[in-house]
């Protein structure tokens, strides 16, 4: 059974760790990845606060419910497994929309930014999997 609630529940520590992932290579490393803003000016809010209110509300509510839509279609074996998988294919979106303006940091951006949306994925999954009502012979 696909439960949504489930599936938003497990945005929540998601969104914590990816932020928490790209806040600490940002003090680590000294790249500024500065995802909000970022986010902000890519939809035109050109705010920090608001890029960080979109990237959260996103984070919470848009892809975990995207994530359930097609977890039943993804590789990976198990919910932790299909978030993996997930994140990947998030990850190659963002640096696609944001990678050009990191330049000489392009590296510590990718790796950055792939170890964070890949901690991303794993909680969602494990998490949804925790907390959702399965089906009994639901793979």
């Amino acid at each position: 059974m696909k439960d949504w609630r489930a599936a938003i529940v497990a945005g929540v520590p998601a969104t914590a760790v990816l932020i928490l992932v790209l806040l600490a290579s940002d003090v680590l490393t000294g790249t500024e990845i500065n995802p909000f803003q970022l986010l902000a000016g890519f939809v035109g809010l050109n705010q920090q606060f608001l890029g960080f209110v979109l990237f959260v509300l996103v984070g919470i509510f848009g892809w975990p419910l995207m994530f359930l839509s097609f977890a039943g279609f993804l590789p990976g074996g198990t919910d932790a497994g299909r978030g993996l998988v997930f994140s990947i294919v998030l990850w190659v979106g963002f640096i696609s929309a944001f990678a050009a303006p990191f330049g000489d940091g392009i590296v510590t951006f990718l790796v950055a930014s792939l170890l964070a949306h890949v901690a991303y994925g794993v909680v969602l999954g494990g998490t949804y999997d925790r907390l959702a009502v399965h089906d009994i012979g639901e793979v």
